[in-house]
């Protein structure tokens, strides 16, 4: 009796560890700005100009036990620029994400649904022309946060191919004051992920 026990013990302390996924990699997208309208609209509107731009980023997710849940971690760089009437304007955000994804139908695609909250550096805003270079000094941080859902998808035994569409709220806390206006965007992603364990 005593050997069996030690024996349920050995399992059941064991089944944590060995069932834990943990995935890691790489991966791109394209970010719209979908607000606010300084971002959005053109130049010669008294806008940035900033719609559909490329973004590129890490991603790793560590697979619970038991429970049909990721935690998530994520690193994402968006790159705006837009150029009108001989004037360029580059600007762009860092953003660093922890969350979570409940996994609704577990097997070879399995469809998911994601929370992440965010921190995101909104960089300085550069204006170039032929003549000058002027720099908008911005590069403040805001707290946020990303709702979406995604396909997890495995392509071999090692490799998985995440794909998600979010919508995301880059300054939810830390506004400078009641002026400054929500920065959102909507993103189209799609990650390979590598199995480490």
């Amino acid at each position: 009796m005593k050997k069996i026990m030690m024996i349920l013990l050995l399992i059941i302390i064991s089944y944590p560890i060995s069932s834990q996924s943990l995935r890691i990699g790489a991966g791109g997208g394209i970010t719209n700005i979908t607000a606010p309208d300084d971002y959005t609209k053109k130049l010669t509107e008294g806008g940035l100009g900033f719609g559909s731009e490329i973004h590129y980023g890490l991603k790793a997710k560590l697979g619970l036990p038991v429970l049909p849940l990721n935690i998530v971690g994520s690193y994402l760089m968006h790159s705006f620029s837009s150029e009108e009437s001989g004037v360029e304007v580059t600007s762009g955000l860092n953003t660093i994400g922890i969350g979570a994804e409940l996994i609704l139908l577990p097997g070879p695609i399995n469809p998911y649904v994601g929370l992440d909250l965010t921190q995101t550096t909104i960089q300085d805003i550069e204006l170039k022309t032929d003549n000058e270079t002027l720099k908008l000094k911005v590069d403040e941080s805001r707290f946020g946060a990303n709702l979406g859902a995604g396909l997890d998808i495995k392509i071999l035994p090692t490799i998985d191919i995440d794909v998600s569409a979010k919508y995301s709220v880059f300054n939810l806390v830390g506004k400078d004051d009641d002026d400054e206006e929500t920065l959102s965007a909507i993103t189209l992603n799609a990650t390979i992920l590598i199995r480490i364990l």
